[in-house]
């Protein structure tokens, strides 16, 4: 008996010794096994949008309690960023020098995703590219008056982005230096706070008694926000200097000279040409003529590159008739070319087919319209129409069917109609006579449903009436005159329903009759003009721009230039005029073109 108790104790033993192995290794396997952090692997970053950041997004990961955030500048080395529990992240520059971000240099990123409990990820793919906000320069002028003062005015487009992003305050301090003070500019004039584009008319301040040659400049201040780490929001500010000017005489016109490439002319009308108008849809320009002085066959012309082809082969009958004006639509895919002859006509173009008349029947009118003109907007094909002593507009449905949206006005003096698109709505302007030396002009915008007012008054005389809205819904409008005493005309910026601000003032009496007006590629407002040239020669045609607070020519040979022109952006300038030196009966046979930008 005491043997078999021996032995049993052995194999106690023995099985004890294998259950104790068992759960080491058990062990060693399930710390092997760790459970580990999904690494992110979605970074999104901004590229110039924010002032003093870069604005970081990115996917939660699961059981995540914050994230590491690494950052690489140009010299190849990873910079800690900062931390954060949640997604976004404002990268404002933490550990560079200040603490700041250096506007427009690239940065990348890496972010691991960590947790108190579960173990680290491992760092994320690199993110592309990001970058905070570069700074444009300020353009700045001093003028000298015949009064002996001095204006100083200044352009910001940074100031654009106000309230559009991270920016919510510009400060300008305008200071002056004069000669025999060394580098002593430090006199301010005045102090500037701006917390909207809309009041960017703030930068002019004019100096009574100067010194002789003071110098001046503008120190901007950009005060923005950011997310510092799980702080909430933060306050920071950048600052720009511009260069130092001395004021200088008004002149009869400063040049600017842009980029200009010389495109192909527009193919020759052997009985002259009476009408001209540029469209760009969809970013193609599109010219549209009349090969007769007055009255003609319509042709349209579609710019490839640096030529113009000819897309109205193969037209229609109805467009074979005679037309004074016509007008021009596109969608992408559809052209649509309106007008009015012996009917009302509208067609379309797609892929080298010609509809049938869309406006039969004068869109179901008793007569034909007086003036009819068309544009697309919100996916809809719309038709302003002038007809039985109204304004009225009509969207147009399949089967030739067009439904009255609105009656615009009743009036049976309509004159100057525009019709045009501009930054997704849908603008109208036109004159209404009250005598005749006296037109009220309006100017009103389609919101889809309404039309609302953006402009009534009444002017003396005005007539060519053109219309631009810049990107920041800045309404401009040229004009020309009635009054055959004077050689006048002018360009205004609508600043309330009934107030417009004269543009083209005494010490601009070089630019004459402006007519169409447009913008360059910075924005700033361009017009046609006419240059007097002798009782023989009569006029030319020419540019000018208004920038920095002034007119300024645009240099080039314009010496063969007449009418009609026109002008219209699209990324760059596009001018189209005339061939002075091909004449026939006054009126230009060819058509020059030339795109410009800075």
């Amino acid at each position: 008996m005491k043997k078999t108790a021996l032995i049993s104790v052995r194999i106690s033993w023995k099985t004890f010794k294998v259950l104790s192995l068992l759960i080491v290794a058990i062990f060693a396997i399930l710390t092997s096994c760790e459970k580990q952090l999904e690494p992110v692997n979605d970074i999104t970053v901004s590229q110039g949008t924010y002032f003093g950041v870069v604005h970081l997004n990115w996917t939660p990961v699961a059981d995540a309690h914050h994230y590491h955030i690494h950052r690489m500048g140009p010299d190849g080395q990873w910079l800690d960023a900062g931390s954060i529990n949640d997604p976004p992240f404002d990268d404002y520059g933490f550990n560079l020098p200040d603490n700041k971000l250096a506007p427009g240099v690239r940065y990348q990123y890496r972010i691991s995703s960590e947790s108190n409990d579960i173990k680290n990820s491992d760092y994320s793919p690199v993110s592309g590219e990001g970058w905070s906000y570069e700074i444009k320069p300020i353009e700045i002028q001093a003028q000298k008056n015949d009064n002996g003062s001095v204006t100083i005015s200044w352009t910001d487009p940074n100031a654009e982005q106000l309230q559009k992003y991270n920016l919510y305050q510009c400060s300008y301090k305008l200071v002056r230096g004069y000669e025999g003070q060394g580098e002593r500019y430090d006199s301010k004039l005045t102090d500037i706070t701006i917390s909207s584009a809309d009041e960017t008319d703030k930068f002019t301040y004019t100096r009574s008694n100067p010194y002789d040659n003071e110098n001046y400049f503008v120190e901007a201040t950009y005060s923005y926000t950011y997310k510092n780490y799980d702080s909430g929001t933060m306050e920071e500010s950048c600052k720009y200097t511009t260069e130092r000017v001395t004021a200088t005489s008004s002149g009869d016109g400063t040049e600017i000279t842009y980029n200009t490439t010389s495109l192909n002319d527009i193919p020759r009308a052997n009985s002259g040409c009476g009408w001209l108008e540029l469209k760009n849809i969809n970013n193609t320009i599109y010219a549209s003529i009349i090969t007769n002085p007055s009255v003609g066959k319509p042709v349209v012309y579609k710019l490839n590159g640096t030529s113009w082809s000819n897309i109205s082969n193969a037209y229609p009958e109805g467009l074979q008739k005679n037309f004074e004006r016509i007008s021009i639509a596109g969608d992408g895919s559809n052209v649509w070319v309106a007008g009015i002859s012996d009917s009302a006509y509208v067609y379309s173009l797609n892929n080298s087919v010609w509809s049938g008349n869309l406006a039969s029947n004068n869109l179901g009118l008793a007569d034909k319209p007086e003036e009819l003109m068309v544009e697309y907007f919100n996916n809809k094909l719309y038709a302003l129409c002038d007809h039985d002593n109204k304004l009225e507009l009509y969207s147009y449905s399949q089967n030739s069917t067009w439904n009255s949206v609105s009656v615009i006005e009743n009036n049976d003096g309509i004159m100057n109609l525009g019709f045009k698109v501009f930054n997704s709505k849908l603008y109208v302007c036109y004159t209404t006579m009250i005598s005749d030396q006296n037109s009220t002009l309006k100017i009103k915008h389609f919101d889809g449903s309404s039309w609302q007012t953006d402009f009534d008054k009444a002017y003396d005389y005005i007539s060519d009436i053109d219309v631009y809205v810049d990107n920041s819904d800045k309404i401009y409008f040229s004009s020309g005159t009635l009054d055959m005493n004077q050689y006048a005309g002018n360009v205004y910026k609508v600043t309330s329903t009934s107030s417009a601000d004269e543009m083209v003032g005494s010490d601009n009496q070089w630019l004459s009759l402006p007519d169409k007006i447009a913008s360059d590629d910075y924005g700033n407002p361009v017009v046609i003009y006419s240059k007097y040239i002798s009782e023989t020669q009569g006029f030319e045609q020419h540019l000018a721009v208004y920038d920095s607070g002034e007119w300024k020519k645009i240099a080039g040979d314009y010496s063969g230039s007449v009418r009609p022109a026109d002008i219209e952006l699209n990324g760059e300038l596009y001018f189209v005029y005339g061939d002075g030196h091909d004449l026939i009966n006054y009126y230009p046979a060819t058509f020059k073109a030339l795109s410009l930008k800075h």
